[in-house]
C-alpha cells in the first residue's frame, strides 16, 4: 500500500517537474537592456544583452542587472511551482480544493 502511494507520489512529482518545465517565463531589467527567459522548474533558455552593455565600462552595470533579472525570473518560477503545486494537490485530493485558497 505504502510502495504504491510512494510510486505515485514519485509519479506525480515527475509530472510536476515536465508541467514546469512547459511554462515559459521571461524576466528583463535596465527598461529592457537586459533579458532573461526561462521556465518554471528554474531552466534559464535565453539571455539576450543590449550592445551597449558589452563595452567593458558597463561590466558593473551589466552585472547589476543580470542580478536584477535573474531575480524576477526565479521569483516568477516560484510563483508557478506553488500554483502547480496546489493544482497537483487539488487533483489527488478532490473535496479538499478550499484548503488553498
Amino acid at each position: 500500500m505504502f510502495e504504491d502511494m510512494l510510486g505515485d507520489m514519485e509519479a506525480q512529482s515527475r509530472a510536476l517537474k515536465e508541467k514546469l518545465a512547459e511554462i515559459s517565463l521571461s524576466a528583463s531589467a535596465g527598461g529592457g537592456l537586459v533579458q532573461i527567459t526561462g521556465n518554471a522548474a528554474r531552466d534559464i533558455t535565453a539571455i539576450k544583452i543590449s550592445p551597449e552593455l558589452l563595452q567593458p565600462s558597463e561590466a558593473e552595470a551589466l552585472e547589476e542587472l543580470l542580478i536584477v533579472a535573474f531575480n524576477q525570473l526565479v521569483q516568477q518560477a516560484s510563483a508557478a511551482e506553488a500554483k502547480a503545486g496546489e493544482d497537483m494537490m487539488r487533483d489527488m485530493l478532490p473535496g479538499f480544493g478550499d484548503l488553498f485558497g
